[in-house]
């Protein structure tokens, strides 16, 4: 029986040849989402999110970047015979996708920290457990950023309601790296940039395998 790995590739948003490079690494349907959006930067963080899964894929089973593929639910990559356990996220300059080859709902996200006001903000999405510990917290905007990733891929991870995924007291992300919360599994993800959170939460127990990528292999 293979180990239950679950993969985690990321990198830094970079430029690309737009017209020459989107009908190789997006489907029909993702090319008609790529040109829905508005801005550079979201363009971006939605065609590297999916070259990533590709390179990914190349890398672990020798599929080409130019595959075709359907996604289902934003979480069923299917391609040929395989359908494929996904999460992908983005924030900031990164973007960042986990991937797991065995049948396992996953939740996956990053979050870039920022200034906020993170005493009214965390009682939309935190219960009073979770709020007492955050708002006399001498690290306040780590800890805020560490409960919103792991609410954030709860909520990815078990496709429950945000009201069910507040509810959830998940004061273990706040104290410990890795554990588990209503029978699901948690680990706390860290970029190479101190300013990131990042969350990861699997369905199944896992081995997290970090890959860090440089945006340089496209096709021609």
């Amino acid at each position: 029986m293979s180990e239950p790995n679950v993969y985690l590739f990321y990198c830094e948003l970079e430029p690309f040849a737009e017209t020459q490079h989107i009908p190789l690494i997006l489907n029909e349907k993702d090319q008609q989402r790529y040109l829905g959006f508005k801005g550079k930067v979201r363009k971006q963080q939605f065609f590297m999110g999916r070259w990533l899964v590709k390179q990914a894929l190349l890398e672990l089973l020798g599929l080409p970047l130019t595959h075709e593929y359907e996604l289902f639910e934003h979480r069923y990559w299917q391609v040929q015979q395989h359908s494929i356990n996904i999460s992908i996220t983005h924030s900031g300059q990164y973007v960042a996708v986990a991937l797991a080859l065995f049948p396992c709902a996953l939740g996956l996200d990053i979050e870039q920290h920022k200034t906020r006001s993170f005493a009214e903000l965390v009682v939309d999405f935190a219960t009073t457990t979770e709020q007492n510990m955050l708002i006399n917290h001498p690290e306040q905007t780590k800890r805020f950023y560490q409960l919103w990733t792991a609410k954030e891929a709860y909520f990815k991870a078990t496709q429950l309601s945000f009201s069910l995924v507040s509810q959830q007291n998940m004061v273990d992300c706040l104290v410990q790296n890795e554990g588990n919360i209503s029978a699901h599994y948690f680990q706390t993800i860290e970029l190479d940039n101190p300013n990131y959170s990042g969350c990861l939460i699997s369905a199944q127990p896992f081995i997290l395998k970090p890959c860090r990528l440089v945006f340089d292999n496209l096709p021609s």
